[in-house]
Protein backbone atom coordinates (compact mmCIF):
# COMPACT_ATOMS: atom_id res chain seq x y z
CA UNK A 1 0.00 0.00 0.00
CA UNK A 2 1.80 3.25 -1.10
CA UNK A 3 1.08 6.18 1.93
CA UNK A 4 0.15 9.71 0.91
CA UNK A 5 2.98 12.46 1.60
CA UNK A 6 1.93 14.68 4.65
CA UNK A 7 3.77 17.39 3.27
CA UNK A 8 1.26 17.59 0.52
CA UNK A 9 -0.95 20.66 1.04
CA UNK A 10 -3.60 19.08 0.67
CA UNK A 11 -2.85 15.85 2.52
CA UNK A 12 -1.41 18.14 5.28
CA UNK A 13 -4.95 20.27 5.69
CA UNK A 14 -7.30 16.90 5.66
CA UNK A 15 -4.63 15.21 8.35
CA UNK A 16 -5.38 18.58 10.60
CA UNK A 17 -8.84 19.06 10.00
CA UNK A 18 -9.96 15.25 10.35
CA UNK A 19 -7.78 14.84 13.69
CA UNK A 20 -8.38 18.27 15.44
CA UNK A 21 -6.36 17.08 18.67
CA UNK A 22 -3.21 16.82 15.90
CA UNK A 23 -3.95 20.47 15.39
CA UNK A 24 -3.80 21.65 18.86
CA UNK A 25 -1.21 19.31 19.50
CA UNK A 26 0.91 21.20 17.03
CA UNK A 27 -0.42 24.44 17.63
CA UNK A 28 0.49 24.37 21.80
CA UNK A 29 4.29 23.32 20.25
CA UNK A 30 4.29 25.92 17.28
CA UNK A 31 3.93 28.72 20.25
CA UNK A 32 5.02 26.90 23.19
CA UNK A 33 1.78 28.16 24.60
CA UNK A 34 -1.07 26.18 25.98
CA UNK A 35 -4.13 26.77 23.68
CA UNK A 36 -7.85 27.26 24.73
CA UNK A 37 -9.50 26.58 21.69
CA UNK A 38 -9.45 26.79 18.09
CA UNK A 39 -11.64 27.26 14.80
CA UNK A 40 -11.03 25.96 11.48
CA UNK A 41 -12.26 28.57 9.02
CA UNK A 42 -11.95 27.01 5.97
CA UNK A 43 -12.17 22.85 6.01
CA UNK A 44 -13.30 22.25 2.80
CA UNK A 45 -11.17 22.18 -0.29
CA UNK A 46 -12.62 23.26 -3.41
CA UNK A 47 -12.86 20.53 -5.89
CA UNK A 48 -10.55 22.79 -8.52
CA UNK A 49 -8.08 23.32 -5.72
CA UNK A 50 -7.15 19.66 -4.98
CA UNK A 51 -3.89 19.39 -7.67
CA UNK A 52 -2.81 23.09 -6.52
CA UNK A 53 0.00 24.49 -4.43
CA UNK A 54 -1.86 27.03 -2.80
CA UNK A 55 -4.71 25.25 -0.66
CA UNK A 56 -5.33 27.72 2.06
CA UNK A 57 -5.74 26.78 5.61
CA UNK A 58 -6.83 29.35 8.12
CA UNK A 59 -7.05 28.81 11.79
CA UNK A 60 -8.10 31.19 14.77
CA UNK A 61 -6.64 30.14 17.82
CA UNK A 62 -7.30 31.52 21.37
CA UNK A 63 -4.30 30.89 24.33
CA UNK A 64 -4.89 30.47 27.96
CA UNK A 65 -4.07 33.75 28.56
CA UNK A 66 -6.71 35.24 26.78
CA UNK A 67 -4.28 36.46 23.46
CA UNK A 68 -5.54 35.30 20.01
Amino acid sequence: MKWLDPKLDLVFKLLLTREPELLRDMLACILARPIRGFEILDADIPIEQIGDKAITFDIHVALEDGAR
